[in-house]
């Protein structure tokens, strides 16, 4: 288990502080030690030099009594003893024996032996009574029993003294152990101080592990946390400050983040913008469908656009600063563009320019054609009219039927401006025509007595197979301009002695079913698919031959699409041309 943090300095603190209390101890102990050994020595050096200056003074015999009471004298305890020995050893006086001579030499005893190293070991010490003394603890052979000696070397003796290491040296060499209630008191106040220590510690660390726990359980940030108010305390604020800082921070970059990635979204432009090692930082789903067309697959992730023919493309576009480039593919126009940024990473752009690009091209189509055909009725009434100028003497006949022909020129000229105008407003001026209840057999009727006398000449049946109450929900105008188209078109092209059959139901999801058709001459198959084209002709002379516009067909196709509906053409069973078409009522 993991032990914490508090609680580990809490622990470390208190060890080092027991061990600095126990080395204090032992140091203590050891120099309160010294300090009563030294003074024992000192006391004893001290008899040592007070009996030599004795015998220095009075003459006196080893055994003597005299020695013995002035020993009493200057240290008044029974059990001190005291040695006299002669430079070589021998033994001339001991407080425990009159027999002395039985003694052996005592050159080889500790104390002694120190004594002629004690100028060396002893030279800083600033004591003479420790300078000039050795000290030894042993057994001693003549008493049996152990003692504290200390020897003073003198010019004609060497004196020692001794107390029995049992009672009265141990006495004296016992340490005062008053320091240790000083140590205890230094523990207990230590202590007290390291757990308060720890407790702000733990405190300031509490506070901060509930503010991250509340910032990953994305709790209220705002709780008022309380820290001690120290050091520690103010930099645990100053953490949770700017924590909250970089929070908000990052929530408005997370808005401003699913702003751009809504507005990306919507985009009708495919955009992918990319590491500079061609990793998808962030795309939309328009530059992956547009993608599919470029790479002629299907791609489910942008990155797949880098294991294509177009990985060679891009990269050279990025490595020479092309901007913009066009693809062609599966019919589409992709115009593709490339945004360089600073830290090489790159914006990719696809735009389906399509709609826009065939848009001109018609544009510059309806031009040529219009100006073509525009050209072909201009011409043909300048010349009528050069010739009247140029030739006056010409008949009266004449100029009446070159004036009739400028006449069915200019309004040739008229229906193409008219044609031109209804399709320009059903393509941009939708609002213009209204949706209303019409009757559809009265509309029929009136298509056809406008052509009556034509479908007459021509012999043609009409043959209507609907309802006389039928009504739907469309546009009167553009109804009729369907319908008028159709059957001009039959008159102009199908040929003579035919049927013009008309039917129309309402089928499932009431949907408006229409179906026109003639017994006519008909149309090869593969024209059909060109029929609704503007100023698109199956046969050129013959249509210029007739008058016709070449827009009748490119009118019903807009009508019936401004209904919301499809129109389609086919070759009918008796050979005839047939359209379908309808929309939802």
């Amino acid at each position: 288990m993991k032990l914490p943090l508090h609680n580990k300095l809490f622990s470390i603190s208190l060890i080092f502080l027991f061990s600095l209390l126990a080395l204090f101890a032992i140091f203590q102990f050891q120099r309160e030690k010294l300090y009563r050994t030294n003074l024992l020595i000192s006391q004893l050096s001290s008899i040592n030099y007070q009996l030599a200056d004795f015998i220095n003074d009075n003459y006196y015999s080893p055994d003597s009594q005299i020695i013995k009471n002035e020993i009493k004298k200057i240290y008044d305890n029974d059990h001190i003893r005291v040695t006299i020995i002669n430079n070589s050893g021998k033994v001339v006086f001991d407080t425990e024996s009159n027999q002395v001579d039985t003694f052996q030499n005592h050159l080889k005893r500790p104390e002694i032996v120190e004594l002629d190293n004690i100028e060396r070991k002893n030279a800083k010490i600033d004591n003479k009574l420790l300078r000039n003394s050795t000290y030894s603890i042993r057994f001693s052979s003549t008493t049996r029993k152990d003692y504290f000696y200390v020897a003073t070397k003198f010019p004609d003796v060497i004196i020692r003294s001794a107390l029995p290491y049992e009672s009265d040296a141990i006495n004296l060499l016992k340490t005062d152990n008053s320091f240790i209630y000083f140590i205890i008191i230094l523990s207990i106040i230590g202590l007290i101080t390291i757990w308060r220590f720890s407790r702000r510690i733990k405190l300031n660390i509490n506070n901060l592990q509930l503010f991250i726990s509340n910032v990953k359980k994305s709790e209220n940030l705002d709780n008022k946390l309380v820290f001690p108010q120290n050091e520690l305390g103010e930099i645990s604020a100053e953490l949770i400050a700017l924590c909250k800082d970089l929070i908000q921070t990052k929530e408005q970059l997370n808005l401003e983040k699913q702003k751009f990635n809504y507005h990306l979204q919507a985009e009708t432009e495919g955009v992918a913008i990319f590491s500079e090692d061609l990793n998808c930082i962030m795309s939309n789903l328009k530059f992956v469908e547009l993608a599919n067309y470029v790479l002629d697959k299907v791609i489910t992730n942008p990155n797949e656009i880098f294991i294509s023919n177009q990985k060679d493309m891009i990269v050279n576009a990025f490595n020479n600063n092309l901007s913009s480039w066009i693809i062609e593919s599966n019919n589409k126009i992709i115009q593709t563009k490339l945004l360089k940024f600073k830290d090489n990473s790159f914006e990719l752009i696809l735009n389906d320019i399509t709609k826009r690009e065939k848009i001109k091209r018609f544009k510059r189509e309806i031009t040529d054609n219009l100006s073509h055909e525009l050209k072909t009725p201009l011409c043909s009434i300048q010349g009528y009219l050069e010739s009247i100028i140029n030739r006056p003497n010409i008949s009266e006949e004449q100029k009446k039927n070159f004036v009739n022909k400028a006449f069915e020129q200019s309004q040739r000229m008229t229906n193409l401006l008219n044609d031109i105008s209804k399709i320009t407003r059903i393509d941009q001026a939708k609002d213009y025509f209204e949706i209303e209840k019409i009757n559809v057999f009265d509309m029929l009727e009136k298509c056809i007595d406008v052509s009556k006398q034509q479908i007459t000449e021509k012999n043609i049946k009409i043959q209507l197979d609907i309802d006389e109450n039928l009504e739907i929900k469309a546009n009167e105008e553009l109804f009729l301009s369907i319908f008028s188209n159709l059957i001009s078109n039959s008159l102009a092209y199908a040929g003579e002695d035919f049927i013009i059959g008309i039917s129309c139901q309402i089928v499932e999801n009431n949907y408006i079913n229409f179906i026109y058709y003639d017994t006519g001459k008909g149309v090869e198959e593969k024209h059909l698919n060109r029929l609704f084209e503007r100023f698109y002709r199956v046969d050129k002379g013959r249509t210029q031959k007739i008058g016709g516009t070449g827009l009748g067909l490119a009118i019903v196709n807009n009508a019936v699409k401004f209904h919301k509906g499809n129109i389609a053409a086919r070759t009918h069973e008796s050979g005839g041309l047939e359209f379908v078409f309808g929309w939802k009522n």
